[in-house]
C-alpha cells in the first residue's frame, strides 16, 4: 500500500500513528498484498469496507474525512479487521444461512473488529497518545470481560453509518438482500412464462 497516498489522503499524523502501532503495520502489509484500496469519504465521520470473504483481493476501505487522525486510524484498524479476517458474507444466501445465523455471524465479526480496534488503541495509548474516552472504556471492558463484554457493548451500541443498532442494521441488510433475490427469481419465472407462451 502506497504510504504517500495514505499521507496525501489522511495526513502525516495518520501515517505516523500507523507507524506507532505494530498491529496496524502488520495489517497494512497484509492489505498491500491484497491490493486493498483505501479511499477518503469527504464530509463524513464514519467508515466502511467492502470485501468478498472468498476472494479478499481488491477490497475497499473508506474512511470519513472528519474527525481527528487518531479517530481515522482507529476506524482504519476496525475496517482492516473486516477486510483481513471477516467471515460474514457480504451477500447472504438464504439457502445457506438463515437470518438468525447471519445476525449472529455479523455481531460476532463486529465484536472481533471492535476488539482489534481496542488493541490498536492500547498500543497507541502505551506510546503516549491521548486516546478518546470511549476507546478507553472499550479497552477496560476488553481487559475485564473479554469477548463477552465487548459483544454486549456491540449489541447495545449504534452502527456508525446507519445510526441504528447493529442487530437492526444487519437484519435490515439481510431482509433487503433476500427481497432482491426474490424479485430476481420472480423476474426469471415471468421471463420463462413469456418464452413458453410465445
Amino acid at each position: 500500500m502506497d504510504r504517500s497516498l495514505l499521507e496525501a489522503r489522511f495526513g502525516k499524523k495518520f501515517v505516523a500513528l500507523i507507524d506507532d502501532s505494530p498491529l496496524l503495520q502488520r495489517d497494512l502489509r497484509a492489505l498491500a498484498r491484497l491490493k486493498c484500496r483505501v479511499r477518503r469519504w469527504n464530509g463524513k465521520h464514519a467508515a466502511y469496507s467492502k470485501t468478498d470473504i472468498n476472494d479478499r483481493r481488491n477490497a475497499l476501505i473508506v474512511i470519513g474525512s472528519k474527525g481527528t487522525p487518531l479517530d481515522k486510524v482507529l476506524q482504519f484498524a476496525h475496517e482492516a479487521y473486516h477486510v483481513l479476517k471477516g467471515f460474514t458474507p457480504s451477500y447472504p444466501d438464504p439457502k445457506m444461512m438463515s437470518r438468525a445465523q447471519y445476525l449472529a455471524s455479523s455481531i460476532a465479526e463486529e465484536t472481533r473488529a471492535v476488539m482489534h480496534e481496542a488493541r490498536v488503541a492500547e498500543e497507541l495509548y502505551d506510546k503516549g497518545y491521548l486516546v478518546p474516552a470511549r476507546h478507553l472504556r472499550t479497552l477496560v471492558e476488553l481487559h475485564r470481560g473479554g469477548y463477552s463484554a465487548i459483544k454486549a457493548e456491540v449489541e447495545s451500541s449504534m452502527a456508525s453509518i446507519s445510526n441504528e443498532s447493529y442487530r437492526d442494521t444487519y437484519g435490515r441488510y439481510y431482509d433487503q438482500h433476500v427481497a432482491a433475490l426474490e424479485r430476481k427469481r420472480l423476474h426469471r419465472l415471468e421471463a420463462r412464462k413469456v418464452v413458453c407462451s410465445a
